[in-house]
């Protein structure tokens, strides 16, 4: 990451992307629960590589989702309500994440979005899907193993738990606390990947901890407006962000 080569015109613009980017992330994070680490992602790749903004966002996205976790104030019941997501997911994305390097980012990059885009819009034009009660334990499993794989290869675990939540047909405020001690294990779990696979250097931290600021005061926003959408509204808001997530992935698959 070579921030510093630019002129005073120059990095005065990448510190102005570089926090535009961070609101906006936790804006978005704010009004519907998730969707932080690819906005983010996807602005800073104006101006530095995936990996970089990838490693860059992990502490928002660990202070963000222990606010949530805190106003919730429901962080252990959600872990032990959802044991079995629990325990396949840390288990599988400790491993991926520590063995990313090998693995081909750009394939995981279009599956990933392949799947959110067809998700969105099965949930956005057709009959929205549902998990069966007496499923729940199987489909607990499967979103643990494919958030461990697809998250520790990617550093998105959003995919697969935003799409078990979403099909648990989970109000607004639930879907937010459900969701936000598993990105705030991900996140975790994926710091002490890359620190394995030698991917953090103090640099990156100290930048990371950095924009912690500016994506906190864009989750106050976000989530000032999340109490004016009705739950109809904000499950369309939501599933949009999914489609955008999902288009933004593939085009970052597909151009490299």
């Amino acid at each position: 990451m070579d921030w510093f080569a630019f002129d005073s015109p120059g990095l005065c613009a990448v510190l102005i992307v570089t926090v535009v980017a961070f609101i906006l992330g936790g804006l978005v994070k704010g009004a519907v629960g998730l969707g932080m680490p690819v906005t983010v992602v996807g602005v800073m790749s104006l101006i530095t590589d995936v990996r970089t903004a990838a490693i860059l966002v992990i502490a928002p996205v660990i202070v963000t989702n222990l606010w949530q976790c805190w106003a919730s104030g429901r962080t252990l019941r959600v872990y032990k309500r959802y044991w079995r997501l629990t325990c396949s997911m840390s288990i599988i994305l400790l491993l991926t994440a520590s063995a990313s390097a090998d693995i081909s980012l750009k394939l995981v990059t279009l599956s990933a979005g392949f799947v959110v885009v067809l998700f969105a819009i099965a949930n956005l034009f057709l009959q929205p899907l549902s998990i069966p009660s007496r499923m729940d334990g199987c489909a607990q499993y499967a979103a643990g193993i494919a958030t461990g794989v697809l998250g520790g290869m990617s550093g998105l675990v959003v995919v697969p738990l935003a799409i078990y939540f979403t099909a648990s047909r989970l109000d607004k405020e639930m879907f937010v606390a459900s969701t936000a001690p598993f990105f705030l294990l991900g996140a975790v779990l994926l710091c002490v990947g890359y620190s394995y696979g030698g991917a953090l250097d103090i640099t990156l931290i100290l930048l990371s901890l950095s924009l912690v600021v500016p994506a906190l005061a864009g989750l106050l926003i976000g989530e000032w407006i999340r109490v004016y959408i009705s739950e109809d509204s904000f499950r369309v808001l939501l599933l949009s962000v999914f489609f955008c997530t999902g288009v933004n992935l593939l085009q970052r698959g597909l151009v490299g």
